[in-house]
């Protein structure tokens, strides 16, 4: 600290202006020559190492308050420890102007440190598609010095035949020049995609059309030439965010009010919920730095962000955005509407946002303000979960009474928010003080930056939600918040967000159409009341009519002879046969099918790119397509499964499943006459509709708890999620310390699963001999997980309930971590967090190594293991891993079903059967006919089952039979230029019986024909060669040079039809091969006589 004499001293400083200053200061900061007249006292408040602090009376002559003038000196930080070791400030006297430069200040060197000291770790370099080679550049060179040849003869003059060779040799060099340079990329490309593996890097945004366009900002209303960039961006800039209007001033006096401080455990949640990977605003510092910050000087961070709240501000500084544009797809380059704004905050900003946001929700949740119609941008609600309530809403009111459902959207409406229309609205619900004091400095004086190397152009912002703030939503739903109150016996009104929705009944069309049209008007009203409008032509309804009257209508017809008429505004809004609300389908008899007819080019749109990945001799690695698949393509067209997934009639599903069929064929590559079931076999998934509808039950189940799909989870009782928006900071976030000191006991928890169970054991120890053992037996569907958290929730009530000081260890770090995240949602996590929260003083708790010879670890799991028999029973609900597994059990015996069910083309699971008669003996002579009748189980097997035989043979003649015999046989066909080259047939398996005398008939009852190790038919991707299979029965008669047979076909597989329970149809004589031969023994054997 410098303290000066009266007098005149001339010294650099950094000025930090108050508001209101004349225009003859340029800028809020800068250095300058500036004269200090006289400094009257040392200021109480702000001491820093490297800054000194002034007040300064009368600068300038200016007639002035006193000004806190902060001089920084001309120095780098070493580190950010450096710098807040001396920014300990004293908040007492601190003004909100103040608050401002130290704000700015702390941003400022927390990004000087940050890139001084940051060491980036080592990037991944993505795998990069890249064809240029040295024998490329070789016949480039060529062609171009032939090109300058035949140039340099045209340009000389020279003869004829010199140009025309010259002319010839380069037009050769330059086709074959394109030609490999044609190739080179095509093979270059195929060894890129066969070595990729990245699962979600560039080929993903190829496939998927994420890559950026990189478009320039073209706006030119006026078709001017000589715009330049800085033009452009100044009038689009002017076009997103206009003047203030009038009726936009914020006419708001703040004065402080009372807040309730933040306590360490609101930034523990707050800074370990951040996530990396957000661009940072006009700071450049993103959330990793932040957490270094909290981490180095945790008291600190709280004390200034409490200061914050205790005067009621958030500083100026971080209210500027910074701004880019980014064109839309397919729309015109040179209109302002083509481009959408995108706005980054100052990450520091948006930490304090997201602490104010903590108690905001508190005081709305317990006064009830947010009505439980809006939907959107609140914790446990859902756009399934809107759909269902309008659907429900439907279904109960249909019976008796004509419906019209109509879909408003609001013109612009998170950019036309009026700023002063939402103080009035948050005054009428009774906000205290501190709320509308932080929102109103939160409002106030915002500007938005375009900024880059060359200029910095800015803009005002009076209106609208700020883009990227973390409140912006919860402003929202308070702003719209009015118009959902007009909820009534007949109006209903839900909101998702900024979109509407609006059901209205009546007795009679009549009724219906008035009743909708006062509706709207009433809406339409109110929204005026808030400073917007609606979109008309956007605007849409579907009827549905009456149940009950249905059955006085001649044909029984579900819809209205008539269609109403609805109005805004005297304007009609189009009434239509099903209207897309939140991204689904809803038609006027409830029945999915526009939905389900939309995926078709949806589908299309998803897989449009997958030729450039998949050929048919070569495709990128067919786990990373599942998984894109998976990931991308189903949960795409399972959009809304939850509610439309569980009414799909016969013809539904067919087309769920030829809509799927689109991306199996890619996948597979197959044939487009091969089955769409067998296509799902071999790729591994499961029907779309088998999925879908799985989805509709699982959410049934976990999230509205309904009991009607109870056989799937076999009645077990399920953990619930909860939510825990408003659960205490310092319940919700668990971390007690390591260790005690001077503890009571020591206990040793542990949890185990094995075949018989799940058994957990809480071992406490005193003075390192054994105390008590409690040992308890979970039931076979707990996790252990489970487990072990209600180990350390047993210790944890044990020392409360004696008022033991206890230290836990336990060898679960997933159990720590669950603690210490605030994520969770499980009824059974947050018990277990408030039981440690009573025991708060009493409990340490900390990680052990499993299994490295520890003796109360190794005690604890041994205890573990002897509780699944010997435990008390304790009951812990379902975890929802076990809901998953039942479900995908449920997917695969519906797979199952539906696959057994299924009898389309190759029949290979249907019995086959041949019949044949013939007459035996003298031709001249009339000896009576022989007939035979062969049925096999089926048409198709593997390598290892045997082929069940029935024949019936009717020996009719004079002749007797010799024996008979049934030979499985292999076909192999060379072919060479799609010909037929050469056949080979050899006998691979036999059976035979003996002799039937004329008169009499014999039968084959379930004769078994074993099937060796074989390759499949028609071998996979070899064109060359032909295999075939096929099971020939013969007649040998005695006695006559004529053998009867008949041939039954048969394909070899490779994977095994399975009974309707998913087991292997296995039987006797069964023994499948682990693998299959490299050579093939039998192929020494006698060929097929």
């Amino acid at each position: 600290m410098i303290i000066l004499s009266p007098g005149v001293h001339s010294f650099p400083f950094k000025l930090g202006l108050p508001l209101g200053l004349p225009s003859t200061f340029l800028g809020k900061h800068g250095w300058v020559q500036y004269y200090c007249k006289t400094a009257l006292k040392e200021p109480s408040g702000l001491t820093h190492k490297n800054q000194q602090v002034f007040i300064v009376m009368n600068p300038i002559d200016l007639n002035l308050e006193p000004a806190l003038l902060m001089v920084t000196e001309e120095c780098e930080h070493a580190s950010i420890e450096t710098f807040l070791d001396g920014f300990s400030l004293k908040f007492d006297h601190v003004r909100r102007l103040e608050l401002t430069y130290h704000s700015e200040d702390l941003v400022a060197s927390a990004f000087r440190a940050a890139f001084k000291t940051l060491k980036k770790k080592p990037k991944k370099l993505a795998q990069r598609f890249s064809f240029w080679n040295e024998g490329l550049r070789t016949v480039r060179n060529k062609v171009n010095k032939l090109f300058k040849i035949y140039m340099r003869a045209k340009a000389n003059h020279d003869s004829v035949d010199a140009i025309q060779s010259s002319g010839i040799a380069y037009r050769k060099a330059r086709a074959e020049y394109k030609k490999l340079l044609l190739t080179t990329k095509r093979k270059a490309w195929e060894s890129y995609c066969l070595n990729y593996n990245e699962r979600f890097g560039t080929l993903f945004n190829i496939v998927f059309n994420k890559l950026n366009s990189g478009h320039s900002i073209a706006v030119n209303p006026n078709k001017d030439p000589n715009l330049t960039v800085q033009d452009r961006i100044s009038y689009i800039m002017e076009d997103f965010f206009p003047g203030r209007s009038p009726g936009e001033s914020l006419n708001y006096t703040p004065t402080i009010g009372p807040v309730e401080p933040l306590i360490i455990e609101d930034l523990e949640i707050v800074f370990g919920n951040l996530k990396g990977g957000k661009a940072p605003g006009l700071d450049r510092i993103d959330y990793r730095m932040w957490r270094a910050v909290f981490n180095i000087d945790k008291n600190f961070m709280l004390d200034l962000f409490n200061l914050c709240f205790k005067l009621n501000y958030f500083p100026l500084c971080l209210r500027n955005a910074r701004i880019f544009f980014l064109l839309k797809d397919g729309k015109d380059l040179g209109l302002s509407s083509s481009y959408r704004p995108v706005c980054l905050l100052p990450t520091f900003g948006k930490i304090v946002e997201r602490l104010f946001l903590i108690q905001l929700n508190r005081w709305l949740d317990r006064n009830n303000i947010i009505h439980p119609n809006q939907f959107g941008f609140l914790e446990g609600k859902s756009c399934d979960l809107a759909i269902t309530q309008i659907v429900e809403t439907i279904n109960s009111r249909r019976p008796l009474e004509h419906l019209a459902l109509v879909s408003l959207d609001i013109k612009s409406a998170f950019d036309n928010m009026n700023w002063p229309v939402l103080i009035k609205i948050l005054s009428n619900y009774g906000l205290p003080e501190f709320f509308m004091n932080f929102l109103f400095y939160y409002l106030h004086n915002r500007k938005v930056f375009y900024v880059n190397e060359v200029f910095k152009v800015f803009k005002h912002c009076y209106r609208g939600c700020p883009q990227g703030s973390v409140i912006a939503p919860t402003l929202w739903n308070l702003y719209i918040n009015s118009i959902l109150f007009n909820n009534n016996g007949e109006f209903y009104v839900q909101a998702f967000a900024d979109d509407l929705a609006l059901i209205i009944g009546g007795h009679t069309a009549r009724e219906l159409e008035k009743n909708t049209n006062l509706a709207l008007a009433k809406i339409s009203i109110d929204l005026e009341s808030l400073k917007l409008s609606l979109s008309i032509h956007k605007c849409q309804a579907v009827v549905y009519r009456s149940i009950s009257s249905q059955r006085l209508s001649k044909r029984n017809s579900t819809i209205l002879n008539r269609k109403p008429t609805f109005k805004i505004n005297n304007i009609s809004i189009k009434i239509t046969d099903s209207l897309k609300i939140w991204g689904i389908y809803i038609d006027q008899k409830l029945s999915w099918t526009a939905h389900i007819n939309s995926l078709h080019d949806k589908v299309l749109t998803l897989t449009s790119n997958f030729n450039r990945i998949i050929k048919s001799n070569w495709s990128v690695d067919k786990n990373l397509i599942k998984t894109w698949y998976l990931t991308t393509i189903e949960k795409s067209l399972l959009y809304g499964a939850s509610v439309w997934g569980g009414a799909l009639t016969k013809t539904q599903a067919d087309r769920l499943h030829s809509i799927q069929r689109v991306f199996l064929l890619k996948f597979t590559r197959g044939y487009r006459t091969t089955s769409t079931n067998v296509l799902n076999v071999l790729s591994g998934i499961p029907p779309l509709h088998i999925t879908a509808e799985a989805e509709y039950k699982k959410f049934q189940i976990w999230v509205r708890h309904s009991n009607r799909f109870n056989n799937i989870t076999d009645s077990v009782p399920l953990d619930r999620i909860i939510n825990i928006k408003n659960i205490p900071s310092n319940i919700k976030y668990i971390s007690p310390p390591e260790q005690l000191s001077n503890p009571d006991y020591e206990v040793y928890t542990d949890g185990s699963r094995m075949d018989e169970g799940v058994g957990l054991a809480v071992c406490t120890f005193k003075n390192n001999q054994t105390s008590d053992n409690f040992l308890f037996k979970l039931n076979i569907y707990n996790s252990v997980f489970q487990a072990e958290l209600a180990a350390i929730q047993h210790a944890a009530n044990w020392a409360a309930s004696n008022n033991y000081k206890i230290n836990i260890f336990t060898d679960s770090l997933s159990s720590i971590m669950a603690l210490k995240s605030a994520h969770s949602r499980s009824q059974f996590v947050n018990t277990t967090k408030q039981i440690l929260s009573t025991a708060r003083d009493l409990v340490g708790l900390s990680w052990v190594k499993a299994h490295v010879g520890i003796p109360g670890n190794e005690w604890a799991d041994q205890h573990a293991k002897l509780a699944i028999s010997v435990g008390e029973e304790l009951e812990i609900p379902a975890p929802r891993s076990y809901l998953n597994r039942k479900i995908k059990s449920y997917i695969l015996h519906n797979w199952l079903t539906y696959w057994n069910n299924y009898n389309s083309a190759s029949g290979i699971r249907q019995p086959f059967h041949c019949e044949i008669e013939d007459t035996l003996g003298i031709p001249c002579l009339n000896s009576g006919p022989v007939s035979c009748r062969v049925r096999l189980d089926r048409g198709g097997y593997v390598p290892g089952e045997s082929i069940c035989i029935f024949a019936t043979i009717d020996n009719g003649s004079r002749v007797t039979i010799k024996k008979t015999k049934a030979v499985l046989t292999e076909t192999i066909q060379y072919t060479a230029k799609s010909k037929i080259v050469q056949s080979e047939t050899r006998e691979l398996a036999s059976l035979q019986k003996g002799r039937i005398d004329p008169g009499t008939t014999d039968h084959w009852k379930n004769e078994l024909l074993y099937i060796p190790p074989l390759p499949p038919t028609n071998l996979r991707g070899c064109h060359l060669i032909k295999i075939q299979y096929d099971v020939y029965f013969m007649l040998e008669p005695k006695g006559v040079d004529k053998v009867l047979k008949l041939q039954l076909p048969i394909m070899i597989a490779t994977y095994p039809t399975r009974n309707s329970d998913g087991t292997l149809q296995r039987r006797k004589g069964t023994s499948y091969p682990s693998t299959l031969p490299i050579f093939r023994p039998w192929l020494n054997a006698s060929k097929l006589k």
